[in-house]
């Protein structure tokens, strides 16, 4: 009998041990789970109290800018169009836009093609001597000058103070916490189940 007392203490130790590691181990992944939670909940933060209004001010001075360049342009092509009215006497555009109407044409009596020939004409070049110019005339012709082109900005639609929101995409800082508690909720549940 002393014998078998000898070995349940034994088996009554080791378990002990057992037991004390899984539960090392189970509070070491508790601490794991809760340092992720921190982290995130530290980073929404950053983002919310740092990145969200730094990126809300660089938008809105890109549009301010965009607004000026658009006014800029607007204010160009009323010059021109005054410009242009005070040299004809008219404004472009002024009367309306002229809308296109369908005039049909009459039918046109075609003649049906012929299998007869016909020769093509040759043609001849004849050297001809070209008479200079007066040198006054000469100087006067200059070449024309060749169009270069040139970058225009497009003025772009103005927005709306609704269509300046981000987006929301993806998960959010809520929804994230929301996960990490149910995780650590299942770990709790799992470890429960494991020792019943």
């Amino acid at each position: 009998m002393a014998d078998l007392d000898l070995y349940e203490e034994e088996e009554l130790e080791e378990e002990a041990a057992a037991a004390e590691r899984s539960d090392r181990t189970f509070k070491i992944l508790v601490g794991i789970m809760a340092g992720i939670i921190v982290l995130a909940g530290l980073c929404g933060g950053v983002y919310v109290l740092w990145l969200g209004p730094k990126m809300a001010a660089d938008r809105a001075a890109l549009n301010h800018d965009i607004e000026l360049t658009n006014e800029a342009i607007r204010l160009t092509n009323e010059a021109i169009i005054a410009a242009a009215a005070a040299m004809t006497g008219t404004v472009p555009g002024a009367a309306g836009p002229v809308t296109p109407t369908f005039t049909p044409a009459p039918p046109t009596d075609t003649p049906r093609p012929t299998d007869t020939y016909t020769p093509t004409p040759q043609m001849v070049a004849e050297v001809t001597e070209t008479p200079t110019p007066p040198a006054e005339l000469a100087s006067a012709q200059q070449p024309a000058p060749s169009p270069t082109p040139t970058r225009r900005v497009t003025p772009t639609p103005a927005t709306s103070a609704k269509k300046e929101k981000v987006p929301a995409t993806g998960i959010g800082a809520f929804e994230t916490g929301l996960i990490a508690c149910g995780l650590v909720f299942l770990l709790i549940v799992v470890r429960r189940l494991r020792r019943s």
